[in-house]
């Protein structure tokens, strides 16, 4: 028979069994912060270590705190075991089951130690509550444990499962009258309470090491379901997924290679992405990765790249493609490698080629219109100007016909000027950069060109007060702004001013053009900024209905807007928001 040393040994052994798991599951739960879980599994076993403990300093501490505060301990440990498990698996629903034993262990203890002492209660409704509680993790470790390393989650779930049969045994024969401690010190040679505390130390340390290897499983089965949704993705892909090496060779390449280029990917693998393309693409990928190199070597984290390259196909051809890389990094943040796709683009680019083709046609197709035009032209503007000098001589009908000759000739002139301007814009190449220009000044330059141009207006310029700087195009502007100008004058009495405005809207200059006289119906300002769109009063007067589109176009190309307006009194006012510098 067990002396009353031997008990109080296996109590110890049990407190110090407690004491180094808790600390590895302490350690578990900071190398898992993110995983939920591991937390609850700590507690438990700090508090299954105070629950052992106070069975150990029973005899020197009052009865009902002993007894109160292993049981709490003791049970409640097991609830936070089981909290824990329905955090990692993501359980919501059970949470009564946990307060609901804790509860009711401080209301049975309380009420069969203080109020109607009973010993045998005590044990049987422990013993309840405990295999409750063990049986409920033994099933989800059953049903929710992962694949690999059967041994030992069965052995943690057979473990755990075990001690809830136990326990179940011990209330059966508590009930009975077998296994009762003879005092209330728990510390009498008992059989019963030896196997019992053998199987409680057993499935703490199984359930532990069984808890422990959790996160790493978890994390594993996730990377393999990780791969297998890459390897779907990338097998589905439409486009070619590839990975390189730090040296630039493929360590993966999909299928879809061999569909747009003809190459398998066992010829492919191990050869360097360079060597899939002209020399030319070589070089220019070559200084953007020297310059991705130079900047990680400075301390920055550079990101995905874009590059539109040629690439070898095995019928000798090439496949133009756009190629996104970026880089992979290992634990240390340093590149390891690259990823990335490339798109087949063939039919972009000869979409592109044929527009370019088109634009270039249609520009040289107006060139010429232009100079085959332009002499016949001002050969007639000479004749008219001639007759009109001699116009003593001619008569009243033809002094009109005269009038009508010049205005034929001037919307001819004026028609091919703004379909020219129209053509160069549409393939404007700006191989400059913008210019930083002040608003102020620089509509003071244009209004003084316009002045000249229409020496017979009043142009009044009322400009806020402040300096006004925006990144843009002089040239573009000037052009933008005098094609607003000529509208203005063309559509308002010549005794009416045109009034210049130039404010700001928060981060944004805006500059205003307005004059008196109604040339549209207010259903029509929304489609005048469209090509070759005019106003229903416009009719007998010059234009090609581009002009407006121009300088919407500009205003786009500034990232600005243009919008017009019908004001009250026979006004109409057209404003240009341009963003101000510091904003672009």
């Amino acid at each position: 028979m067990t002396s009353i040393f031997d008990i109080r040994t296996l109590f110890l052994v049990l407190f110090i069994v407690c004491f180094a798991l808790s600390i590895d599951l302490i350690f578990l739960w900071l190398r898992n912060r993110s995983v939920a879980g591991p937390k609850y599994w700590a507690a438990a076993m700090i508090f299954a270590t105070v629950g052992s403990l106070c069975y150990i300093v029973r005899g020197f501490v009052p009865l009902f705190s002993s007894v109160f505060f292993s049981t709490i301990f003791t049970l409640g440990g097991y609830a936070l075991f089981l909290r824990g498990i329905r955090a990692f698996f993501k359980i919501s629903h059970g949470a009564a089951l946990e307060w609901g034993a804790v509860g009711f262990s401080a209301c049975y203890s309380t009420y069969f130690t203080l109020v109607s002492p009973c010993l045998v209660a005590r044990i049987v409704l422990f013993s309840l509550v405990a295999a409750l509680l063990l049986f409920r993790c033994a099933y989800l470790l059953f049903q929710r444990s992962p694949a690999g390393k059967e041994a030992i989650h069965s052995f943690a779930t057979a473990s755990t499962f075990l001690l809830a049969v136990i326990s179940s045994l011990r209330a059966v024969l508590a009930i009975f009258g077998i296994g009762i401690p003879n005092t209330e010190s728990f510390l009498d040679p008992n059989l019963v309470t030896v196997v019992a505390l053998l199987s409680v130390i057993t499935t703490y340390i199984s359930l532990s090491i069984g808890l422990t290897s959790l996160p790493g499983q978890f994390a594993m089965k996730e990377l393999r379901a990780s791969e297998e949704r890459f390897r779907r993705l990338t097998e589905e892909s439409a486009d070619i997924v590839w990975q390189l090496d730090t040296d630039l060779n493929f360590t993966y390449v999909n299928g879809v290679d061999q569909v747009l280029r003809g190459f398998s990917p066992d010829n492919v693998l191990g050869t360097s992405i360079l060597d899939a393309m002209p020399p030319d693409d070589v070089e220019r990928v070559c200084a953007f990765h020297r310059e991705r190199l130079t900047q990680e070597r400075q301390g920055a984290k550079t990101g995905a790249q874009r590059y539109e390259v040629r690439l070898f196909r095995k019928d000798g051809g090439t496949l133009w493609t756009e190629l996104h890389a970026s880089p992979l990094r290992d634990s240390n943040g340093q590149i390891s490698g690259y990823i990335g796709i490339t798109r087949d683009i063939s039919d972009r680019k000869r979409d592109e080629d044929l527009k370019e083709k088109v634009l270039r046609d249609q520009t040289n197709f107006l060139q010429m219109v232009s100079h085959e035009y332009r002499t016949p032209l001002a050969i007639m503007q000479t004749n008219i100007d001639l007759l009109d000098i001699v116009g003593n001589e001619t008569t009243e009908t033809q002094q009109l016909r005269l009038v009508n000759m010049r205005q034929a000739v001037g919307r001819l002139k004026e028609v091919m000027e703004t379909s020219l301007q129209a053509a160069r814009f549409s393939e404007l190449q700006l191989d400059q950069e913008p210019e930083v220009l002040e608003l102020v000044s620089s509509l003071d330059s244009i209004l003084d060109h316009a002045e000249g141009l229409w020496p017979d207006r009043t142009f009044v310029f009322q400009p806020e007060d402040g300096e006004k700087m925006i990144s843009g195009y002089p040239s573009e502007l000037k052009t933008a702004l005098l094609n607003l100008l000529d509208n203005a004058c063309k559509y308002s009495p010549a005794e009416s001013p045109i009034m210049i405005g130039l404010t700001t809207e928060g981060d944004w200059g805006v500059v205003q053009i307005r004059n008196v006289g109604r040339t549209v119906r207010p259903d029509e300002v929304a489609s005048l900024f469209e090509k070759f769109q005019r106003g229903s009063g416009s009719s007998g007067s010059s234009g090609a209905g581009l002009g407006l589109w121009l300088v919407q176009q500009i205003a786009d190309l500034h990232g600005g807007t243009v919008t017009a307006q019908l004001n009250a009194g026979e006004e109409f006012s057209v404003s240009i928001r341009l963003p101000l510098f510091d904003k672009v």
